[in-house]
């Protein structure tokens, strides 16, 4: 080796030196020559891009797999969170019984035979649980063809009712009809609204006692029907 630092090889003798042309420049030590050659700062440049590529790719992967898993709804949104649930309708209260003295039903409400509906006759500060029932035969706007009764039971508290089904009558009650009954659940009386009992005194009320402990018919009740309406006047 030369004192310039620079290796000597035998066998490939140096270029030869021409006046007025300049020299290849000598080697520098640790450098590596031809198309590989390149500075350190473009090195780290192009790891720095490949390492940006690579983590711009897991990421457009884990978005895609995020959104296929997750299926959405027919608008095209995510479905609700499966722990909440929607909220319920509360259930419409049915309308409160109407009141008498007053119209208590339309004609078109009874438009056949043994169909009846509930209302309350107020009487000073009592308020009496009563029906209003449609017999067969006559016509919808006579008042004879309606049946009107308190349900409270002639000195006691059980709440008349009536019976439609005539099987019933015979399971429950023990007695065999051709037409509804009405019945007290409590003592088990029977009272036919097809006869008149007998008050003495030549009164006479609907609601016969036909079978069991009943003491008279149940309370009657005054209709009358106008303009297709039909109203409770007055209670025995």
């Amino acid at each position: 080796m030369s004192e310039s630092g620079l290796r000597f090889d035998p066998f490939k003798p140096p270029d030869p030196r021409i006046p007025g042309v300049p020299g290849k420049s000598p080697p520098v030590a640790g450098a590596t020559s031809g198309p590989w050659r390149a500075s350190p700062w473009l090195v780290r440049l192009g790891l720095g891009s490949l390492a940006a590529l690579a983590c711009g790719g897991l990421l457009a992967w884990w978005t895609l797999g995020r959104s296929a898993g997750a299926p959405a709804d027919s608008a095209g949104q995510s479905p609700e969170p499966s722990g909440i649930a929607p909220a319920k309708t509360p259930a419409k209260a049915p309308p409160p019984p109407p009141e008498a003295p007053g119209a208590i039903a339309a004609v078109g409400e009874l438009d056949r035979p043994w169909s009846s509906k509930e209302f309350v006759f107020r009487r000073k500060d009592q308020r009496i649980p009563a029906l209003l029932v449609r017999l067969p035969g006559g016509s919808a706007l006579s008042a004879s063809s309606y049946w009107a009764f308190s349900r409270r039971e002639v000195l006691g508290r059980c709440e008349l009712e009536l019976v439609t089904n005539l099987r019933r009558l015979v399971r429950e009650f023990g007695f065999r009809a051709r037409h509804p009954m009405v019945v007290n659940p409590c003592s088990h009386a029977v009272y036919d609204p097809l006869r008149y009992g007998d008050l003495g005194g030549g009164v006479v009320v609907r609601g016969d006692v036909a079978a069991g402990p009943g003491i008279r018919p149940p309370l009657a009740i005054d209709v009358l029907v106008r303009n297709g309406r039909i109203f409770a006047v007055q209670i025995e």
